[in-house]
Formats: structure tokens, C-alpha cells, sequence
């Protein structure tokens, strides 16, 4: 997300912390926009098996999820996350 002082990024835990035990450490976190955070968080957009970020609501691309090398992600957070957004048949 663009601001007048330049960009701005936010820690999202994939699993969350509480209920859903997510650990607070680096594997369970992506650097998302203001914006997408949200999204993330309310199941309106997950992370494919591809590492494509899509929307919930007709599987459309948002785009290639971008990673640093230095910044390894659990795929198992991503599998978990998904299994709560509840991705249903693809649209016709």
C-alpha cells in the first residue's frame, strides 16, 4: 500500500495466534498491504498450492505470492488457513 511517505506493510500470522495455536515466529507470518491483511484475515483471500494468492469469492489471481529466500513460510500454515476459507467448487 502506497502512503505519502512511501510504502506501507503489515505482519499477518497465517494461523492465527489464540484459538487457532498459530505460533508467533517468522513461518507463520507474510508481509501483506493494509488492504490484504484484512482480506486475509476475514477468509476473503488465501494463498493456492502454487503460491498463488487468490480471492475466496471466484478463485480470481491477485498475483504470485512474492518470498525472500531468507524468509522460509510453513506450508502448513498456508494449508490451514485455506481449509478455513472454505473454497468451493469452481465457479462455472
Amino acid at each position: 500500500m502506497s502512503t505519502a511517505f512511501g510504502y506501507c506493510s503489515q505482519a499477518a500470522h497465517i494461523r492465527g495466534l489464540g484459538r487457532h495455536g498459530g505460533p508467533d515466529e517468522p513461518a507463520n507470518v507474510l508481509c501483506l498491504c493494509a488492504n490484504c491483511h484484512v482480506e486475509f484475515d476475514n477468509f476473503a483471500l488465501y494463498v493456492d498450492e502454487d503460491g498463488v494468492v487468490r480471492r475466496v469469492r471466484d478463485r480470481s489471481s491477485v498475483g504470485e505470492l512474492r518470498r525472500h529466500p531468507e524468509h522460509a513460510v510453513d506450508e502448513r500454515h498456508l494449508a490451514y488457513h485455506r481449509e478455513l476459507c472454505v473454497i468451493g467448487p469452481p465457479p462455472a
